[in-house]
């Protein structure tokens, strides 16, 4: 069923115009910006608008499609339609070496990370890493998920985010666990950095690269890129970004963290390059935001070391601005 919806709406991605209607059946909420922002992605690409209109469709055949199967069902539909790119850089890693492997919310992603699990099993254990659904009640759905396809797998952990889920992170990848994250995703901008991505930049938190430095263990990016047709896709990794290294002058605790994501950020630019980072799910909300001017690695880093010398940290004298408000526009 799932095939015959993704074969017979394939002309939809021809599409060149915009289709109100069909965003209204299909639960499509852009903003004037965000529209734009898929129209440049799109353009990008070298995409029509209705390339994005028919991802969309396949996503909806294949949530409709996965809430009626069984657990084997879903295991073998995902291990069918998959390719898999790089995996000897999990494959040949050592059994004691703890992996972060980082996925964005782009493809299948969801599809990739069940594959994850049985390509694991027998070999390394897996920590699920998420936020704790008691605090992000629309991740309730993955509790659930997570049960339908692993059960009651020891060897396969959720893990949220929360003081008793990162001990159980840490200790996991210091004793050779895998730990799965999606990084692309943040709570509040206030906990993020800006990284450089697809000419703009993206807000992210540091928390991958604190867990993988904390654990002196590699992050590996993995992508999950769909075919050019619809329901293939190919699991792609990328080389590992080591976090076991000690900047001088040491800073560690900040700089390690935010080299790694700055370097896990690129990687992803480039596999979302050769694919189409309209597959995307924040593709949207990211090309609706102006384009910034970014200063080079090093400089960064030398402003964060610079920090604990400035006079203000030393003595606590700081304080908050709102660039927004009157008072600081008048500054």
């Amino acid at each position: 069923m799932i095939r015959l919806v993704v074969f017979f709406t394939a002309p939809v991605r021809r599409v060149s115009s915009r289709l109100p209607r069909f965003e209204q059946l299909m639960r499509i909420r852009w903003t004037d910006a965000e529209f734009k922002g898929v129209i440049d992605a799109c353009a990008l690409a070298g995409h029509p608008l209705g390339f994005i209109y028919h991802w969309h469709i396949i996503n909806a055949a294949l949530i409709h499609g996965m809430r009626r199967m069984s657990r084997e069902a879903i295991i073998k539909m995902a291990l069918n339609h998959e390719k898999l790119s790089g995996w000897d850089v999990v494959a040949n890693t050592a059994p004691n070496q703890g992996l972060v492997i980082a996925t964005p919310h782009y493809g299948h992603f969801v599809l990739s990370i069940i594959t994850l699990g049985q390509h694991l099993e027998g070999k390394r254990d897996l920590y699920v890493f998420y936020e704790d659904p008691l605090s992000h009640g629309s991740n309730s759905v993955f509790d659930q998920l997570h049960h339908v396809i692993f059960g009651e797998n020891s060897s396969k952990k959720i893990v949220h985010n929360n003081r008793k889920g990162i001990v159980a992170a840490i200790k996991g990848l210091q004793a050779g666990g895998i730990l799965l994250i999606m990084p692309d995703v943040y709570s509040s901008i206030v906990d993020t950095y800006a990284f450089p991505f697809f000419g703009r930049y993206r807000h992210a938190m540091l928390g991958t690269g604190t867990l993988a430095y904390r654990a002196r263990a590699s992050i590996v990016p993995m992508v999950s890129v769909p075919s050019a047709t619809g329901l293939g896709f190919t699991t792609t990794f990328a080389q590992p970004i080591p976090t076991n290294v000690e900047p001088e002058p040491s800073r560690a605790d900040l700089v390690v963290p935010f080299e790694a994501t700055t370097r896990l950020f690129e990687s992803y630019q480039a596999i979302m390059s050769a694919g189409s980072p309209v597959y995307w799910q924040y593709t949207p909300s990211h090309f609706a935001s102006r384009e910034e001017p970014t200063l080079p690695l090093d400089s960064v880093i030398g402003l964060l070391e610079m920090l604990p010398l400035d006079v203000r940290a030393i003595f606590g004298n700081t304080q908050v601005l709102d660039l927004d408000s009157e008072q600081s526009q008048r500054v």
